[in-house]
């Protein structure tokens, strides 16, 4: 132990200042205030000084060497302390006032570089559009590329214009480019036309019916007329008893009429749907056709021949002449051709088959008495017992 030499107090050995009153006791070295202060240093580590106000470790003001707490005067160099608690307040405000300056300066520095990057980025967007209007010729070539409607055509519709592949490509490229870049929007306009086409193509059809009978026996049929734009028709007759089957026709195989298996004679008014379509299938408006029930002419067939149990009669004549007619001519439909040119009145006759045709009903005859054969006669010529 030793005492101050300036106020007697007892100090530790090798004090080299007084805590009490800050007198020198021996010679000190300059080496540690050579620099003057050293706060600088000490408040350095922002970090550090936090972690000392919160551990109550104290140093010098002055020198920066550690100090027992409540110390007045630095044993190391003799600087008079601040009192323990300002100290303490002091340094935490002093190192959360250098943390703040260290975070600040670091969000600066983050903005800028945000900044700049922002630059950079709408730097490059605006020569990429320079480029990109100077290809396409902007404003007014803009909308001739592929796929932007340029001008309308004759018929109304949206059309796109070709565009010269020089637009696109400088003299310098390779002439495969240009070639690749018109076909390509030529192949879309093509596309369009064709498209175009189509919907502008619709299948239609106009029909009308004739109705006939059959010279050869009883019945009718319908000849059904067509005409139009069409690829293929489907037709159906309806009335108020049935609807037959959808019957298919190509055009290919039209020739002149349709003949509908239907006796409209025996049925009640009736009509027929026809339908067009193209090549496609794509249908048309359905036409609606009426179909007659009185005939507008007879159709030659062959007659249908029925044998008859030798039924006896005599021929009348009604004042005038009756033929008799060839077998040929009435069941077969034949040419005219006559067996007997003129028939008696009142001859007696036996009739062995029977024919319907040309509208009238025949009978085969033969004499009674004698068994001439006198062909086919007309049955209003006849008188049957």
């Amino acid at each position: 132990m030793m005492f101050c030499k300036n106020c007697g107090k007892q100090i530790e050995e090798n004090t080299k200042f007084c805590v009490y009153c800050g007198a020198k006791q021996v010679d000190t070295s300059t080496s540690d205030v050579q620099n003057g202060s050293l706060q600088d240093q000490n408040f350095g580590n922002v970090e550090q000084n936090l972690d000392h106000a919160r551990t109550n470790t104290f140093y010098c003001t002055n020198c920066g060497k550690q100090i027992e707490k409540n110390t007045k005067f630095c044993v190391y160099c003799g600087a008079k302390q601040m009192d323990s608690s300002t100290s303490f307040e002091r340094n935490i405000q002093n190192s959360s006032l250098s943390l703040q300056n260290v975070k600040n300066t670091k969000s600066a520095s983050s903005l800028e570089r945000i900044i700049i990057i922002l630059v950079v980025l709408l730097v490059i967007a605006c020569i990429a559009s320079g480029i990109w209007f100077g290809l396409i010729g902007f404003p007014s070539k803009m909308f001739g590329l592929i796929g932007f409607p340029s001008k309308k055509d004759g018929m109304g519709k949206q059309s796109t214009e070709v565009v010269d592949a020089r637009m696109m490509f400088g003299d310098d490229e390779e002439s495969t480019q240009k070639e690749s870049v018109t076909k390509k929007i030529t192949t879309v306009k093509n596309e369009k036309t064709t498209t175009t086409m189509t919907q502008e193509k619709k299948p239609y059809v106009e029909a009308y019916a004739e109705t006939y009978s059959f010279s050869g026996y009883e019945g009718s049929t319908v000849y059904l007329y067509l005409e139009g734009d069409f690829s293929m028709v489907s037709i159906q007759v309806h009335n108020r008893n049935f609807d037959s089957e959808l019957e298919y026709l190509s055009k290919e195989d039209y020739d002149g009429y349709v003949q509908l298996d239907f006796d409209p004679f025996s049925q009640p008014q009736s009509v027929a749907y026809i339908t067009p379509y193209n090549d496609s299938g794509v249908a048309g408006e359905v036409a609606v056709c009426e179909i007659p029930n009185v005939a507008t002419g007879t159709i030659q067939t062959d007659g249908r021949s029925y044998a008859v149990d030798n039924m006896k009669g005599q021929i009348n004549c009604h004042g005038g002449t009756v033929a008799g007619f060839t077998t040929d001519y009435v069941v077969n439909g034949g040419s005219v051709g006559m067996v007997r040119g003129s028939l008696g009145d009142t001859w007696h006759v036996t009739a062995k088959n029977k024919c319907y045709n040309y509208g009238v009903t025949w009978y085969e005859l033969w004499d009674s008495d004698d068994g001439d054969y006198y062909g086919w006669v007309d049955s209003n010529y006849i008188d049957f017992y």
